[in-house]
């Protein structure tokens, strides 16, 4: 009797721990998916196509054709592939978009 129910107890924490690793996993998932408050902000791959030393600032050129410049030179160099955060500002415009960050694109040659 003991022993039965001594695995009973076993197997009991185990289904708990299971369900515990569940709801953590999802809800770990759900906060990377899930779109920003207001749905402005966007991602876009671009190429650095200059760098100005003497301004701090970087070129790039994104896969629609747009050309942005942003701060920050340090980790660019020209032809580097990137991945840019933007925020559209809620307009259906693209000229007053905000770079909110800009990555090296990790999978890039």
């Amino acid at each position: 009797m003991k022993e039965k129910t001594f695995y009973t107890i076993i197997n009991t924490c185990v289904v708990i721990g299971f369900v515990i690793v569940a709801i953590i996993t999802v809800s770990l998932i759900h906060q990377v998916t899930s779109p920003t408050d207001n749905n402005t902000h966007y991602v876009t791959q671009a190429k650095v196509i200059g760098i100005d030393t003497t301004a701090n600032t970087v070129q790039i050129e994104d896969s629609h054709g747009e050309v942005w410049e942003f701060f920050g030179t340090e980790n660019f160099q020209k032809g580097n592939s990137v991945i840019v955060l933007m925020d559209d500002q809620s307009t259906s415009s693209v000229y007053d978009d905000t770079i909110l960050s800009v990555r090296l694109d990790p999978f890039a040659n």
